[in-house]
């Protein structure tokens, strides 16, 4: 049999006595191995998948010579296939649902925005203890309370209003973390806006709830 592209034989052992065979698909062969007048030794492998490789080692004196050795082989080869099939495969990860995930991260901008509004902001649910924000044009604020001490300062002397839109999630393949990218925009009380741009959000998966842990913005608006 010839072997696939991507195998190979590497010799095992101080001496050539018996051979691995690798290769991308399961394939039983017996192999010979000879020089320019004898047969130096032979033998069987078995590659089931990657990593998973057997062999039966046989030197020249223990060729088969019968059918009965034959068929001897053929059922150890048949045994070890089935013992190494049955082995118990990894159960795959669950698949992730990006859009009800995009709906989730809506939500919560929603809640937040909600929250902003109201002008108390007693708790923002949004952000874990240990977040840091980065704002344009001054230091980052690092830690929830942190945070919520600059929004509510922001407050005192305005009464603007502010929403969000999730533009685009990126979704870890198990789920529990998600990059957001997004768009805000904030009005004064005359519903006219006074400034708008992009901002990115950082969430990760604490319990049973996402919590933004890193955020960023960058305005649009050339302010004079």
């Amino acid at each position: 049999m010839p072997l696939p592209p991507e195998s190979e034989l590497i010799a095992s052992g101080k001496s050539p006595e018996a051979f691995f065979l690798k290769g991308p698909q399961t394939i039983v062969c017996h192999f010979t191995v000879t020089n320019i007048s004898k047969t130096l030794f032979s033998g069987a492998c078995v590659y089931l998948a990657p990593g998973k490789t057997g062999f039966i080692p046989f030197n020249n004196n223990l060729i088969m010579k019968n059918k009965n050795m034959k068929i001897a082989m053929l059922a150890g080869i048949i045994t070890y296939i089935s013992a190494c099939n049955s082995v118990k495969q990894e159960p795959q990860a669950a698949a992730v649902d990006k859009e009800q995930i995009k709906k989730e991260i809506q939500a919560k901008e929603d809640e937040y925005a909600a929250t902003y509004n109201s002008g108390e902001l007693k708790d923002i649910g949004y952000y874990a203890d240990d977040a840091t924000t980065f704002y344009q044009n001054r230091t980052p604020l690092v830690g929830k309370e942190a945070i919520i001490e600059f929004l509510r300062s922001d407050l005192v002397n305005n009464s603007n209003k502010i929403k969000f839109k999730t533009n685009e999630v990126f979704v870890s393949n198990d789920g529990k973390q998600i990059v957001e990218i997004g768009y805000f925009q904030v009005v004064d009380s005359s519903n006219t806006a006074i400034n708008s741009g992009n901002y990115m959000s950082l969430f990760e998966k604490r319990g049973d709830k996402y919590v933004c842990v890193r955020d960023m913005s960058a305005s649009d608006i050339t302010f004079q």
